[in-house]
């Protein structure tokens, strides 16, 4: 066998596999969460996650809009989450390309809501945070009817 053939066999991809682009993210929920409901009709839970990029306070900060097309327990969950949570979140990431309104070209990347979990939730009116019991993640006050796993 050459070697140029063993390259080829070695390092080919599986068939099953696919490209895929996701991004996890840690950060605070900068808005509350809220329902909407697409032109269509869907129903969607858009919120906002902040993420760092330094330890100093003048640190530059991004600002991350996220779709979640939860539905039942999980929904409620993603619903139910505060402004200051802080969250890893993992989404997939789309990125696209449009002209606005006055012909400018602009690219924005559209992130959907695959897993969370919750880190530290701010305590009311105290201006200190605890750190969430272990199995905290969405879904887990769902209960038993609506704890199937979610399909990747």
């Amino acid at each position: 066998m050459s070697f140029s053939l063993f390259n080829r066999v070695a390092f080919q991809a599986p068939q099953s596999a696919r490209a895929l682009s996701r991004l996890t993210l840690i950060g605070r929920i900068a808005r509350q969460p809220e329902l909407q409901a697409t032109a269509s009709g869907v129903e969607l839970v858009r919120f906002t996650v902040v993420t760092s990029h330094g330890r100093k306070p003048e640190s530059p900060v991004s600002f991350w809009d996220v779709a979640s097309f939860e539905q039942g327990g999980r929904r409620d969950f993603v619903l139910n989450l505060p402004k200051g949570t802080l969250v890893c979140l993992e989404a997939d990431a789309q990125k696209k390309s449009f002209e606005n309104k006055d012909g400018v070209r602009q690219t924005v990347i559209n992130l959907t809501h695959r897993n969370m979990e919750v880190i530290l939730r701010p305590r009311p009116r105290s201006g200190e945070e605890e750190p969430v019991e272990e199995g905290a993640e969405e879904g887990a006050e769902e209960g038993a009817e609506e704890g199937a796993e979610r399909a990747p």
